[in-house]
């Protein structure tokens, strides 16, 4: 590491990440979300993970086993989150009104969840594997990094049309200005609210996810080019 973790803080992530695995479960039971488990809950065993290491870390800071198990977490647990951002905003659109979008929900699946997502997830594994297994050996880790930094630069590349997209079609919505007609409710009327108080807070929250993210990846890439 060339320092020691905190132990407090990393006390504090296994907490959050475990409050929040525990309600993204719940929330999957109840609603039968099948699909959130190999995202959201995926996600929150994987930093559960990465962060547990990194507080074994803090009290062993030398040892390399649990340096290992926070670079697979904490790098590759993000991943599978946004993946679930992409699905959430299909299921918004197909609320809202395709018309207003310029990809339907199916298409922004097999885009960004289905392609783009696996291969960053993909990419950033591997290089986490070559990272611990040079670490383990003693050798430059890199190799191993750069591979990860790859991963990370394509899942930013993919952020940033995600948002360029999303944006666009709440604008589009916002003004009433569908890409094309369909005969469908979904055709906003004079006066009529664009979206309920829950999408919005709905999409404050991917929002807030996405931006998050983008600083995290933006933050990886300068970090390992200081």
């Amino acid at each position: 590491y060339h320092y020691v973790p905190m132990e407090w803080i990393c006390v504090l992530f296994v907490v959050l990440y475990s409050i929040s695995a525990a309600l993204h479960l719940g929330q999957v039971l109840k609603y039968k979300l099948w699909w959130m488990i190999p995202m959201v809950t995926f996600m929150g065993l994987l930093e559960i993970l990465g962060w547990s290491a990194r507080l074994w870390s803090s009290r062993n800071p030398r040892l390399l086993t649990p340096y290992e198990m926070q670079i697979i977490g904490t790098i590759i647990a993000p991943t599978p989150l946004v993946a679930a951002n992409f699905i959430i905003l299909g299921k918004v659109i197909t609320q809202i009104g395709s018309q207003y979008s310029h990809l339907t929900p199916k298409i922004y699946t097999i885009i960004f969840s289905v392609l783009l997502d696996v291969v960053c997830l993909i990419i950033q594994a591997v290089g986490g594997t070559f990272t611990a297994h040079a670490a383990s050996m003693k050798t430059n880790t890199m190799m191993g990094t750069n591979i990860m930094l790859g991963g990370i630069a394509a899942q930013l590349f993919a952020i940033v049309i995600y948002v360029a997209l999303v944006a666009e079609t709440l604008l589009h919505l916002r003004y009433n200005m569908p890409f094309h007609y369909v005969d469908q409710p979904h055709i906003l009327e004079k006066g009529q609210p664009a979206v309920s108080k829950k999408l919005q807070l709905m999409l404050f929250g991917m929002a807030f996810n996405s931006g998050h993210r983008l600083r995290a990846a933006v933050g990886h890439l300068i970090t390992a080019r200081m």
